[in-house]
């Protein structure tokens, strides 16, 4: 067995000098890179049971890395999820930062202002200098940049630099567009049960027109966005899944992740039905939402949208979105912990309806409740 002291120790001074202006230099990704393969080599070098340590604590390190897991040659392997690797990347780490003259003694300080913040049982939100905060975002970076870097169909492998920004940009805006969708089917979902039961136990009509007004123009709404979203393409100027798919399909066609997707048999299958919820809709689009037609305002009259098929809409959406996304989302944080615990729609909702028990409009209708009269006082 060898002694491995001064290795690790040249290790840790290397990382030292690495991290000295980490804020700024771990911006740059090749940067990033070539420290976490040095985390990396501190971390083979502690489970190799071979390497003989004559420090205590490396002693102590070491004991510890091995009692972890079992087989030590798959210990720090790409056999590991990005999770556990992340993690144990950040003890090096932290061994660098707290023995580093740059952040040695502004992580003391730091330390001592939570433990006082801590004993003070204080309130005080001012900010803290957030060193410890800071790498461990890069380490968590850094780690999900090698991960992506293994996924063929993640679009920052095969897309052009200039294309990604406005690939995530399309993206983002459709995001938004059905997280207001959702907000809308939400409410509208909470409502029309409430004003069954008003009619049914009686209550004035004057308290009820903001949410008839709100229910006409929620649904409205949503039928825009689904023509939207299902729209077909004319050059430039109508946005949505079917531009999105070609504009990809133009651009990547030569990459076979981009082909799989679009040949694939589901997607067209929602984009197919997608496109005939747009069709059922567009007299009301073209006649009363895009403009006004004066001779078809009756359009309006006649129209009738089913509940479900609202939700069937947004689905198929979600759908085509997350086919079409090449991993953007699952590949982003905090998207993509969120898509593994609650699935892809998680990031298509408003959190503060769609992950709370009760919600504003709760409030608002038990407020209402209280002022529910009987059918024979309404009468009167």
């Amino acid at each position: 067995m060898m002694n491995k002291d001064n290795e690790f120790n040249d290790l840790i001074w290397k990382g030292i000098e690495l991290s000295s202006n980490f804020r700024e230099d771990f911006v740059d990704e090749h940067k990033l890179e070539n420290f976490m393969a040095l985390l990396d080599a501190v971390l083979n070098l502690l489970a190799d049971s071979e390497a003989e340590f004559s420090t205590p604590g490396l002693q102590q390190y070491q004991k510890c890395f091995l009692a972890e897991k079992g087989d030590t040659k798959s210990l720090f392997t790409n056999t590991l999820d990005e999770r556990t690797l992340a993690w144990r990347r950040k003890k090096p780490a932290e061994i660098i930062l707290y023995n580093s003259l740059a952040w040695k003694e502004k992580l003391k300080e730091e330390d001592e202002r939570i433990l006082a913040e801590m004993d003070a049982d204080t309130n005080d939100s001012s900010p803290i200098d957030g060193i410890w905060a800071d790498m461990d975002k890069f380490i968590t970076r850094g780690t999900m940049n090698q991960f992506n870097k293994a996924l063929p169909e993640y679009y920052k492998n095969f897309m052009k630099a200039d294309d990604q920004k406005k690939f995530e940009e399309m993206l983002e805006f459709i995001v938004n567009e059905l997280t207001l969708y959702s907000l809308n089917y939400a409410y509208v979902s909470k409502i029309l049960p409430a004003l069954d039961e008003y009619r049914k136990n009686g209550i004035y009509p004057t308290q009820t027109i903001f949410m008839n007004h709100y229910l006409t123009m929620a649904i409205l709404d949503m039928v825009s966005v689904a023509g939207k979203m299902f729209s077909v393409t004319d050059g430039n100027k109508s946005f949505g899944f079917a531009y999105l798919k070609n504009w990809l399909s133009d651009n990547y066609r030569d990459i076979p992740e981009v082909r799989s997707v679009m040949g694939d048999k589901n997607l067209k299958s929602l984009m197919k039905q997608g496109e005939s919820y747009r069709a059922r809709f567009e007299d009301v689009r073209n006649h009363y939402i895009a403009h006004y037609d004066p001779g078809e305002l009756d359009v309006l009259k006649k129209f009738k949208v089913e509940k479900d098929d609202l939700e069937k809409i947004y689905d198929l959406c979600v759908n085509v979105l997350e086919r079409l996304s090449f991993k953007y989302f699952h590949r982003k944080l905090p998207q993509g912990m969120l898509i593994k615990e609650h699935g892809f729609s998680a990031i298509c909702k408003n959190p503060w309806v769609s992950m709370v028990k009760r919600c504003d409009l709760d409030d608002f209708l038990e407020v209402l409740k209280k002022s529910e009269v009987s059918a024979e006082q309404n009468k009167e």
